[in-house]
Protein backbone atom coordinates (compact mmCIF):
# COMPACT_ATOMS: atom_id res chain seq x y z
CA UNK A 1 0.00 0.00 0.00
CA UNK A 2 1.50 3.34 -1.04
CA UNK A 3 2.07 6.25 1.28
CA UNK A 4 -0.41 8.33 -0.67
CA UNK A 5 -3.14 5.71 -0.09
CA UNK A 6 -2.40 5.53 3.63
CA UNK A 7 -2.54 9.31 3.88
CA UNK A 8 -5.91 9.31 2.13
CA UNK A 9 -7.31 6.70 4.54
CA UNK A 10 -6.07 8.68 7.54
CA UNK A 11 -7.67 11.86 6.22
CA UNK A 12 -10.96 10.01 5.60
CA UNK A 13 -10.96 8.61 9.15
CA UNK A 14 -10.27 12.05 10.60
CA UNK A 15 -13.13 13.57 8.59
CA UNK A 16 -15.59 10.86 9.66
CA UNK A 17 -14.58 11.10 13.33
CA UNK A 18 -14.83 14.90 13.21
CA UNK A 19 -18.31 14.71 11.68
CA UNK A 20 -19.47 12.27 14.38
CA UNK A 21 -18.05 14.45 17.16
CA UNK A 22 -19.60 17.56 15.62
CA UNK A 23 -22.99 15.84 15.53
CA UNK A 24 -22.78 14.57 19.09
CA UNK A 25 -21.12 17.50 20.85
CA UNK A 26 -23.82 20.17 20.22
CA UNK A 27 -26.50 17.79 21.39
CA UNK A 28 -24.46 17.13 24.50
CA UNK A 29 -23.90 20.83 25.10
CA UNK A 30 -27.60 21.64 24.55
CA UNK A 31 -28.87 18.80 26.74
CA UNK A 32 -30.48 20.23 29.88
CA UNK A 33 -28.87 19.59 33.22
CA UNK A 34 -30.90 17.52 35.70
CA UNK A 35 -33.61 19.68 37.23
CA UNK A 36 -32.98 22.60 34.85
CA UNK A 37 -36.15 22.32 32.74
CA UNK A 38 -39.69 23.56 33.29
CA UNK A 39 -42.54 21.35 32.08
CA UNK A 40 -45.56 23.17 30.61
CA UNK A 41 -48.83 21.22 30.69
CA UNK A 42 -51.76 22.69 28.69
CA UNK A 43 -55.17 21.78 30.13
CA UNK A 44 -58.41 22.99 28.56
CA UNK A 45 -62.11 22.32 29.02
CA UNK A 46 -64.61 21.48 31.71
CA UNK A 47 -63.39 19.86 34.91
CA UNK A 48 -64.91 16.42 35.37
CA UNK A 49 -64.30 13.14 37.08
CA UNK A 50 -65.88 11.02 34.34
CA UNK A 51 -65.45 10.88 30.56
CA UNK A 52 -67.06 13.63 28.52
CA UNK A 53 -70.07 13.46 26.24
CA UNK A 54 -70.46 14.94 22.79
CA UNK A 55 -70.97 18.51 23.99
CA UNK A 56 -67.52 18.74 25.55
CA UNK A 57 -65.91 19.56 22.21
CA UNK A 58 -63.63 22.06 23.91
CA UNK A 59 -61.88 19.33 25.84
CA UNK A 60 -61.96 18.01 29.37
CA UNK A 61 -59.79 18.19 32.48
CA UNK A 62 -59.89 15.21 34.84
CA UNK A 63 -57.84 14.25 37.89
CA UNK A 64 -56.56 11.26 35.90
CA UNK A 65 -55.13 13.50 33.16
CA UNK A 66 -53.46 15.79 35.71
CA UNK A 67 -52.10 12.86 37.73
CA UNK A 68 -50.54 11.31 34.61
CA UNK A 69 -48.91 14.56 33.49
CA UNK A 70 -47.50 15.29 36.95
CA UNK A 71 -46.18 11.71 37.21
CA UNK A 72 -44.54 12.16 33.81
CA UNK A 73 -42.91 15.38 35.00
CA UNK A 74 -41.76 13.77 38.24
CA UNK A 75 -40.21 10.85 36.34
CA UNK A 76 -38.13 13.18 34.13
CA UNK A 77 -34.87 14.04 35.95
CA UNK A 78 -34.51 17.18 33.83
CA UNK A 79 -37.76 18.74 35.12
CA UNK A 80 -37.46 20.93 38.19
CA UNK A 81 -40.78 22.79 38.04
CA UNK A 82 -44.18 22.60 36.33
CA UNK A 83 -46.43 25.22 34.73
CA UNK A 84 -50.08 24.21 34.37
CA UNK A 85 -51.68 26.27 31.58
CA UNK A 86 -55.37 26.37 32.53
CA UNK A 87 -58.26 27.37 30.27
CA UNK A 88 -61.46 26.27 31.98
CA UNK A 89 -64.89 27.53 33.11
CA UNK A 90 -64.78 25.05 36.01
CA UNK A 91 -66.87 21.99 36.67
CA UNK A 92 -67.22 19.19 39.22
CA UNK A 93 -66.71 20.05 42.88
CA UNK A 94 -64.91 16.84 43.86
CA UNK A 95 -62.74 16.75 40.72
CA UNK A 96 -61.69 20.39 41.26
CA UNK A 97 -60.73 19.61 44.84
CA UNK A 98 -58.74 16.54 43.82
CA UNK A 99 -56.80 18.41 41.13
CA UNK A 100 -55.97 21.23 43.56
CA UNK A 101 -54.64 18.60 45.98
CA UNK A 102 -52.50 17.06 43.21
CA UNK A 103 -50.91 20.45 42.53
CA UNK A 104 -50.30 21.00 46.24
CA UNK A 105 -48.77 17.56 46.81
CA UNK A 106 -46.38 17.64 43.83
CA UNK A 107 -42.76 17.63 44.97
CA UNK A 108 -41.54 20.34 42.55
CA UNK A 109 -42.95 23.88 42.36
CA UNK A 110 -46.23 24.16 40.44
CA UNK A 111 -47.29 27.45 38.86
CA UNK A 112 -50.68 28.01 37.22
CA UNK A 113 -50.76 30.09 34.05
CA UNK A 114 -54.32 31.22 33.32
CA UNK A 115 -55.48 31.39 29.70
CA UNK A 116 -58.72 32.94 28.41
CA UNK A 117 -60.58 31.80 31.50
CA UNK A 118 -59.85 30.04 34.75
CA UNK A 119 -63.06 30.66 36.62
CA UNK A 120 -64.89 28.93 39.47
CA UNK A 121 -63.48 25.37 39.47
CA UNK A 122 -60.78 26.70 37.13
CA UNK A 123 -59.80 29.08 39.92
CA UNK A 124 -60.30 26.45 42.61
CA UNK A 125 -57.64 24.16 41.10
CA UNK A 126 -55.28 27.14 40.94
CA UNK A 127 -55.47 27.44 44.73
CA UNK A 128 -53.33 24.28 44.93
CA UNK A 129 -50.44 25.89 43.03
CA UNK A 130 -47.48 27.71 44.53
CA UNK A 131 -48.06 30.81 42.38
CA UNK A 132 -50.75 32.05 39.95
CA UNK A 133 -50.03 34.06 36.80
CA UNK A 134 -52.86 35.50 34.67
CA UNK A 135 -53.23 37.69 31.62
CA UNK A 136 -54.79 41.09 32.36
CA UNK A 137 -57.70 39.95 30.16
CA UNK A 138 -58.17 36.51 31.71
CA UNK A 139 -61.67 35.80 33.06
CA UNK A 140 -61.32 34.40 36.55
CA UNK A 141 -62.96 34.46 39.97
CA UNK A 142 -66.59 33.25 39.98
CA UNK A 143 -65.97 31.88 43.47
CA UNK A 144 -69.18 30.11 44.37
CA UNK A 145 -71.35 27.05 43.79
CA UNK A 146 -74.14 26.37 41.34
CA UNK A 147 -76.66 23.54 41.59
CA UNK A 148 -79.22 23.59 38.78
CA UNK A 149 -82.49 21.70 39.01
CA UNK A 150 -84.70 21.22 35.97
CA UNK A 151 -88.34 20.35 35.64
CA UNK A 152 -88.35 18.38 32.39
CA UNK A 153 -91.77 16.78 32.76
CA UNK A 154 -93.20 18.63 29.74
CA UNK A 155 -90.19 17.67 27.65
CA UNK A 156 -90.62 14.01 28.60
CA UNK A 157 -94.30 14.22 27.70
CA UNK A 158 -93.36 15.52 24.26
CA UNK A 159 -91.03 12.56 23.83
CA UNK A 160 -93.67 10.16 25.06
CA UNK A 161 -91.61 9.08 28.08
CA UNK A 162 -93.38 7.89 31.21
CA UNK A 163 -91.47 7.44 34.45
CA UNK A 164 -92.42 5.14 37.30
CA UNK A 165 -90.22 5.63 40.36
CA UNK A 166 -89.92 3.19 43.25
CA UNK A 167 -87.82 4.32 46.20
CA UNK A 168 -86.95 3.51 49.78
CA UNK A 169 -85.90 6.46 51.92
CA UNK A 170 -87.87 9.58 52.66
CA UNK A 171 -85.74 11.96 50.56
CA UNK A 172 -84.51 9.54 47.91
CA UNK A 173 -86.65 11.14 45.20
CA UNK A 174 -86.51 14.69 46.56
CA UNK A 175 -84.64 15.86 43.45
CA UNK A 176 -87.09 14.49 40.94
CA UNK A 177 -86.70 15.55 37.31
CA UNK A 178 -90.41 16.35 37.45
CA UNK A 179 -89.93 19.03 40.08
CA UNK A 180 -88.36 19.55 43.50
CA UNK A 181 -90.37 19.73 46.69
CA UNK A 182 -89.55 21.98 49.65
CA UNK A 183 -87.60 19.31 51.52
CA UNK A 184 -85.51 18.66 48.44
CA UNK A 185 -84.82 22.37 48.04
CA UNK A 186 -83.69 22.66 51.67
CA UNK A 187 -81.38 19.68 51.20
CA UNK A 188 -79.82 21.26 48.10
CA UNK A 189 -79.41 24.59 49.85
CA UNK A 190 -77.56 22.84 52.69
CA UNK A 191 -75.24 21.09 50.23
CA UNK A 192 -74.45 24.25 48.30
CA UNK A 193 -73.72 26.12 51.53
CA UNK A 194 -71.33 23.35 52.60
CA UNK A 195 -69.50 23.31 49.24
CA UNK A 196 -69.41 27.10 49.22
CA UNK A 197 -67.74 27.13 52.64
CA UNK A 198 -65.18 24.63 51.36
CA UNK A 199 -64.39 26.90 48.40
CA UNK A 200 -64.02 29.95 50.66
CA UNK A 201 -61.71 28.00 52.97
CA UNK A 202 -59.52 26.95 50.04
CA UNK A 203 -59.23 30.54 48.82
CA UNK A 204 -58.50 31.86 52.31
CA UNK A 205 -55.82 29.25 52.93
CA UNK A 206 -54.07 29.60 49.57
CA UNK A 207 -54.16 33.41 49.41
CA UNK A 208 -53.37 33.98 53.09
CA UNK A 209 -56.70 35.69 53.72
CA UNK A 210 -59.05 35.61 56.66
CA UNK A 211 -62.39 33.85 56.20
CA UNK A 212 -64.17 37.22 56.14
CA UNK A 213 -61.78 38.58 53.50
CA UNK A 214 -62.22 35.51 51.32
CA UNK A 215 -66.01 35.64 51.76
CA UNK A 216 -66.07 39.22 50.49
CA UNK A 217 -64.53 37.97 47.24
CA UNK A 218 -66.74 34.88 47.02
CA UNK A 219 -69.85 36.48 45.56
CA UNK A 220 -69.75 34.50 42.32
CA UNK A 221 -68.58 37.63 40.48
CA UNK A 222 -66.09 37.22 37.66
CA UNK A 223 -62.96 39.35 37.51
CA UNK A 224 -60.43 40.25 34.87
CA UNK A 225 -56.91 39.05 35.52
CA UNK A 226 -55.94 42.65 36.28
CA UNK A 227 -58.74 42.97 38.87
CA UNK A 228 -57.83 39.60 40.37
CA UNK A 229 -54.22 40.75 40.81
CA UNK A 230 -55.39 43.91 42.62
CA UNK A 231 -57.62 41.80 44.87
CA UNK A 232 -54.82 39.38 45.72
CA UNK A 233 -56.31 36.40 43.90
CA UNK A 234 -53.45 36.35 41.37
CA UNK A 235 -49.72 36.80 42.05
CA UNK A 236 -48.47 38.21 38.75
CA UNK A 237 -49.72 39.32 35.35
CA UNK A 238 -48.34 37.72 32.21
CA UNK A 239 -48.48 34.71 29.96
CA UNK A 240 -46.78 31.34 29.76
CA UNK A 241 -43.28 32.83 29.46
CA UNK A 242 -43.74 34.83 32.64
CA UNK A 243 -45.14 31.75 34.39
CA UNK A 244 -42.08 29.75 33.30
CA UNK A 245 -39.84 32.45 34.76
CA UNK A 246 -41.79 32.37 38.04
CA UNK A 247 -41.58 28.57 38.20
CA UNK A 248 -37.86 28.65 37.41
CA UNK A 249 -37.31 31.19 40.18
CA UNK A 250 -39.13 29.00 42.71
CA UNK A 251 -37.00 26.01 41.65
CA UNK A 252 -33.72 27.95 41.57
CA UNK A 253 -33.28 27.46 37.80
CA UNK A 254 -31.21 30.19 36.12
CA UNK A 255 -31.74 29.40 32.43
CA UNK A 256 -34.81 27.16 32.10
CA UNK A 257 -35.51 25.03 29.06
CA UNK A 258 -39.17 24.31 28.36
CA UNK A 259 -40.61 20.83 27.91
CA UNK A 260 -44.26 20.56 26.87
CA UNK A 261 -46.25 17.65 28.26
CA UNK A 262 -49.44 17.74 26.23
CA UNK A 263 -52.33 15.34 26.94
CA UNK A 264 -53.12 13.01 24.06
CA UNK A 265 -56.25 13.32 21.92
CA UNK A 266 -58.25 10.69 23.81
CA UNK A 267 -57.22 12.15 27.16
CA UNK A 268 -58.10 15.71 26.22
CA UNK A 269 -61.48 14.98 24.67
CA UNK A 270 -62.62 11.81 26.42
CA UNK A 271 -60.87 12.05 29.77
CA UNK A 272 -59.00 8.85 29.01
CA UNK A 273 -62.28 6.94 28.99
CA UNK A 274 -65.00 6.05 26.53
CA UNK A 275 -67.46 8.26 24.73
CA UNK A 276 -70.68 8.69 26.67
CA UNK A 277 -73.39 7.95 24.13
CA UNK A 278 -76.62 9.74 25.09
CA UNK A 279 -79.75 7.64 24.59
CA UNK A 280 -77.60 5.03 22.86
CA UNK A 281 -80.01 2.21 23.69
CA UNK A 282 -83.35 3.99 23.67
CA UNK A 283 -83.89 4.31 19.94
CA UNK A 284 -84.07 8.12 20.12
CA UNK A 285 -82.19 10.20 17.58
CA UNK A 286 -81.21 13.60 18.98
CA UNK A 287 -80.24 16.59 16.86
CA UNK A 288 -77.51 19.04 17.91
CA UNK A 289 -79.92 20.98 20.11
CA UNK A 290 -81.06 17.79 21.79
CA UNK A 291 -77.49 16.70 22.44
CA UNK A 292 -76.67 20.03 24.05
CA UNK A 293 -79.78 19.80 26.21
CA UNK A 294 -78.91 16.26 27.23
CA UNK A 295 -75.39 17.32 28.13
CA UNK A 296 -76.72 20.19 30.25
CA UNK A 297 -79.18 17.92 32.05
CA UNK A 298 -76.51 15.27 32.55
CA UNK A 299 -74.37 17.58 34.66
CA UNK A 300 -77.07 19.81 36.11
CA UNK A 301 -78.15 17.67 39.04
CA UNK A 302 -74.76 17.76 40.72
CA UNK A 303 -73.14 20.73 42.50
CA UNK A 304 -70.66 22.54 40.29
CA UNK A 305 -67.80 24.97 40.73
CA UNK A 306 -68.37 26.53 37.33
CA UNK A 307 -69.57 29.70 35.67
CA UNK A 308 -73.19 29.68 34.45
CA UNK A 309 -73.78 28.02 31.11
CA UNK A 310 -74.43 31.37 29.43
CA UNK A 311 -70.79 32.39 29.89
CA UNK A 312 -69.67 29.30 27.95
CA UNK A 313 -71.93 29.84 24.96
CA UNK A 314 -70.46 30.66 21.57
CA UNK A 315 -72.36 32.76 19.04
CA UNK A 316 -72.15 31.70 15.42
CA UNK A 317 -73.55 33.44 12.36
Amino acid sequence: MSGRTITGIVILVVVVVSAVVAAILPATLDAPEPGESVAVVPLAGQIREAPAGFAAAGGIITPAIVRERLAEAAADPNVGAVVMRIDSPGGSVAASQEIAALFDEHADPVVVSMGDQAASGGYYIATGADQIVAHPGTITGSIGVIFQLFDVSELLDNWGVEIETITQGELKDALSIEGVDEEGRQMVEGLTEDFYDQFVAAVADSRDLSKDEATELATGAIFSGAEAAELGLVDELGGVNEAVDVAAGLAGIDDPQVIELRPGFFDQFLGGGQIALPFSRTGYELDAEGLLLWEALRGARTPQYRVPLGIEAEVSS
